[in-house]
């Protein structure tokens, strides 16, 4: 299967987006201990507007297979430093071990450079630590700070 990469903008595709995050939400452990999924694209398509949202995509025909997106912005702490934190990786299940992730990547980092961006940021969540390593230290990421989480939601 032939897979295109592509930067797209959100507020062509975002109904798609959501329809490949649920299918991803729906069939994987992605879903585990996190509230249901309900993007907040309004919030997106602002950011995009703003030219704060580098999103690309991975598509096997016409179908959409994968995709990463980006929020980008000036590091609230080092006002010098452009950062790209990736909001979303996600391939859809039945396209998963065909190096999409890893071609997604990829194809964002030279748009991100172009954006001026010099610092990127991945986030692993350890839900998936049974399932595989994660692809980030084989594309050169290193293990910059660790993020713990705590529901509140319950008190």
């Amino acid at each position: 299967m032939e897979v295109a990469f592509a930067h797209e903008a959100l507020a062509d595709c975002f109904a798609e987006c959501d329809a490949l995050m649920h299918d991803y939400y729906d069939t994987t452990i992605a879903s585990k201990d996190v509230p249901p999924l309900d993007f907040n694209w309004p919030f997106y398509l602002s950011l995009e507007h703003n030219k704060q949202i580098v999103l690309v995509t991975a598509r096997v025909g016409t179908e959409l297979a994968g995709l990463v997106f980006y929020i980008v912005s000036l590091h609230p702490q080092y006002k010098t430093v452009k950062m790209a934190v990736c909001n979303t990786l996600a391939v859809r299940p039945k396209h998963r071990r065909m190096g999409i992730a890893r071609g997604l990547m990829s194809a964002a980092e030279p748009l991100l450079i172009a954006n001026g961006v010099s610092r990127v940021m991945h986030t692993y969540r350890m839900v998936y630590e049974h399932e595989a390593e994660p692809l980030f230290p084989k594309l050169g990421y290193s293990l910059y700070e660790q993020v713990y989480s705590k529901d509140l939601s319950a008190h």
